[in-house]
């Protein structure tokens, strides 16, 4: 005695295989996508512990270059989510809080790593809070920092200037508009 199937059970077969490739490739797709994310919040991630004994030491430099590898983790993150990430919807919008958060704590760092070593910045641009404590030769200026605004500042109080920094020969740090 031979079974047989009823040609209805082909055409559902053939349509539940259909969806299961077509899930099995989705997944795939989106594994790909979310484990690349993971990887480069990672390496965000390490760069951000290296930071820690790097502060403690006062190694204002190896801080630095943690930020710029941050900054650099956060860039790619950003490039592959916005490009890939709409294909999970709830690990774009987890990536997407992620490196809004990574931005703040890299910020938040360069800030720190300016306030003790300046001098470190020679050549980039920076925002940074300026309270300048006196005026000398057209220049607003701390103990460390001399500021040449292209707008008048007001002596003992705090402002936000975004700048250029410069070393200049005597060590003295210098910031000019960009």
């Amino acid at each position: 005695m031979r079974f047989h199937l009823p040609p209805q059970w082909f055409t559902l077969s053939r349509k539940w295989k259909t969806f299961l490739s077509v899930m099995a490739i989705y997944l795939s797709l989106t594994g790909i996508v979310t484990f690349s994310l993971f990887i480069s919040y990672e390496a965000m991630k390490t760069s951000y512990f290296s930071t820690w004994p790097a502060q403690e030491a006062g190694d204002w430099e190896a801080v630095l270059r943690g930020v710029d590898v941050m900054r650099e983790s956060i860039h790619l993150m950003r490039v592959m989510n916005n490009s890939l990430g709409w294909a999970q919807p709830l690990s774009f919008f987890a990536y997407r809080s992620l490196a809004r958060a990574g931005d703040i704590y890299a910020h938040s760092l360069e800030a720190r790593a300016f306030a003790h070593a300046p001098e470190i910045f020679n050549g980039r641009l920076i925002t940074f809070t300026f309270r300048p404590e006196s005026i000398v030769g057209g220049f607003y200026s701390t103990r460390r920092i001399s500021v040449h605004p292209d707008f008048a500042l007001v002596v003992g109080h705090s402002t936000r200037i975004t700048g250029r920094v410069t070393v200049n020969p005597d060590e003295t740090v210098l910031v000019k508009p960009p």
